[in-house]
């Protein structure tokens, strides 16, 4: 099964797929190839994670923001209940993935140093889960 959550002009939306599908190709380097505002894409490590820093709080990656004005306080997704922190905390994991952070541990780490506090348990079940999402 195939889950893919993205975020498109402010609509969250969520496919699922049971169809038999192969894994994506690996990229070939881990830089940004594009930002959601079409602005210019971080090309080095030193580029991506600035990029993360600066849009984690306020910006393009702060999927707690955006799920804030929705009404809806508790999500279905991949047989489990996520409130909005928790799906927040999912979306953050995938994008930066996508943008080349490499383990969850990774992204734990960056991500605590950002909002200078530490993730609780469900925050950080939901970010590894976000790094083990493949097709099946």
């Amino acid at each position: 099964m195939y889950k893919h959550i993205a975020l498109n002009a402010g609509l969250l939306l969520v496919a699922v797929s049971s169809w038999a599908q192969s894994p994506p190709a690996a990229p070939a380097a881990p830089v940004v190839a594009s930002t959601n505002q079409g602005g210019p894409a971080p090309t080095s490590l030193a580029e991506m994670e600035a990029y993360i820093r600066s849009q984690s709080v306020g910006g393009e990656l702060d999927f707690t923001k955006i799920l804030a004005s929705k009404k809806q306080t508790t999500f279905l997704y991949g047989g489990q209940m996520l409130d909005k922190k928790e799906l927040a905390m999912y979306m953050w994991g995938a994008k930066v993935k996508e943008l080349g952070v490499a383990t969850a541990q990774q992204a734990q780490v960056l991500y605590e140093d950002i909002i200078k506090k530490r993730l609780t348990e469900s925050e950080k079940k939901s970010l590894e889960s976000s790094f083990e999402v493949t097709a099946e």
